[in-house]
């Protein structure tokens, strides 16, 4: 059976369709772009699977590497005690066949299976208008690819300010070529992992948005396709009569799009039906919120909560073992930070529920709609994929921007006033996805009466849960 050596990114392996035997990755990029974090990524995870790992470096000191590497949740020093990782600082050297000897005297000695080099332009340059040692070199690399018999990683810097250099055959002789890339953009770092080469695989993607993130290294995001399974699309959440007369009927992975008038705030008659939800079927919610911060989303809350009958001392509570709430100022991330920032959220606490408030604040700042557009499309296909309820929130915003957030999600609410007898009174047009618009007047007796007694119920449900 083939050993498949992986780069520590469930998704780039997918792509890339992992490393056999005897294959070759070419990490580029610019000085700061990720290089060294993704090479030690792959040599630890691989370590940590069985395979030995020889990392030769030019330039960076072991303990420095180490320290910085130990932050991102790669932990060297584990896997050297374990003797799983052989880590070596080659000196200024003379010659290119000073360099290939020491390398081939070490992986003879230490028969690794995989082996990164760190980077391979200091070789490069001593092979300058010298093609009979250049042929010399690559032949050196291609038998070091079958010595090792696993996998091995080549970093090459580009110059600041270039995305391409001619490296010559090496690039033939590698199976796989990815391009780290960094830009500025509202003075914040995006960073792109460009592939520009698959050995025998269709190369369908040519850029991903990645980020490197504290405690787990290097994360790339894959645009996603739905696949949604029939296990998610077929279960139907838990709701009181007059929950569902509002919302209609809800399944595992719907997204329901709300917008408030302009001059508006969240109506009080919609946050029961919505603790509702979250309370008969036991959910874990996420809030994401682009205006009020955590201490005044709880206020609002428990404000709302109490003027409908909730104990503020039960709401708190509710809210506090229900419900994660982070603050996030969308003018502090470009949109593919953005992304990855909630992706990590939504990993890091699992909630079954995530509701995005105030989308109107993060829209208003939109330099490029439809890169936008793209990346809200591909965050909740893959919300959905995973079968988590979401609900977006929206203020006023521009009427063909309405129309394209209800065009995406299952569920529409729309809260409006509407002119009855010389006075303006909320009314709600719902509706999901192939079902007509129904109208419901927020004011009609019959409903409140009907959210009055939920409210009750559900002190009295969340205080047992609660004791």
């Amino acid at each position: 059976m083939a050993i498949l050596f992986s780069t520590g990114s469930k998704e780039l392996d997918e792509i890339l369709g992992g490393f056999r035997q005897r294959s070759m990755l070419l990490i580029v990029g610019n000085p700061g772009a990720g290089k060294t974090t993704l090479a030690s990524q792959i040599c630890y995870v691989n370590a940590f699977n069985g395979f030995k790992c020889l990392y030769i470096s030019f330039y960076e000191d072991k303990d420095k590497l180490f320290w910085n590497m130990k932050n991102l949740g790669i932990n060297f020093a584990e896997i050297e005690s374990r003797g799983l990782l052989i880590y070596v600082k080659l000196p200024a050297l003379s010659s290119v066949e000073e360099v290939m000897k020491i390398i081939s005297d070490i992986v003879v000695k230490e028969r690794p299976r995989v082996v990164a080099i760190d980077s391979i332009n200091t070789i490069l340059e001593f092979l300058e208008r010298r093609e009979i040692q250049r042929a010399i070199l690559l032949n050196f690399f291609y038998q070091l690819i079958n010595v090792i018999d696993g996998l091995l990683v080549a970093i090459a810097e580009l110059p600041f300010g270039k995305e391409q250099v001619d490296f010559g055959a090496i690039e033939f002789i590698a199976d796989a070529v990815v391009v780290l890339k960094h830009r500025v953009e509202k003075g914040l770092i995006t960073r792109i992992l460009e592939i520009r080469k698959i050995r025998g695989a269709p190369l369908t993607i040519a850029e991903i948005p990645f980020s490197i993130v504290e405690g787990r290294g290097v994360e790339v995001f894959v645009s996603p396709r739905p696949e949604r399974p029939a296990s998610i699309t077929m279960t139907r959440l838990k709701a009181h009569e007059v929950t569902e007369h509002i919302f209609g009927p809800l399944y595992k992975g719907d997204t329901i799009f709300m917008s408030i008038p302009g001059g508006s705030e969240f109506h009080p008659e919609l946050l029961i039906p919505l603790i509702d939800i979250v309370a008969e079927n036991n959910m874990k919610t996420l809030l994401i919120t682009y205006r009020y911060s955590k201490d005044e989303i709880i206020e609002v809350f428990t404000s709302m909560a109490r003027n409908l009958g909730l104990n503020k001392e039960v709401a708190v509570k509710a809210l506090e073992n229900h419900c994660i709430i982070e603050s996030i100022n969308p003018a502090s991330f470009s949109l593919i930070q953005l992304q990855s920032h909630i992706v990590d959220l939504v990993k890091t606490h699992n909630p079954d529920f995530v509701i995005f408030y105030a989308i109107e604040v993060l829209q208003s700042i939109v330099e490029k709609p439809s890169e936008y557009l793209s990346i809200v499309i591909n965050l909740l296909t893959w919300l959905k994929n995973q079968g988590k309820l979401v609900l977006r929130i929206s203020g006023h915003m521009d009427n063909k921007w309405v129309k394209k957030h209800e065009a995406i999600a299952d569920v529409v609410v729309k809260l409006k006033h509407k002119r009855i007898e010389k006075e303006y009174k909320p009314i709600i047009i719902s509706w999901r996805r192939g079902i007509p618009p129904r109208i419901i007047d927020l004011t009609e007796k019959n409903l409140l009466n009907k959210i009055e007694i939920l409210s009750k119920t559900l002190n009295e449900i969340i205080k047992k849960r609660l004791e």
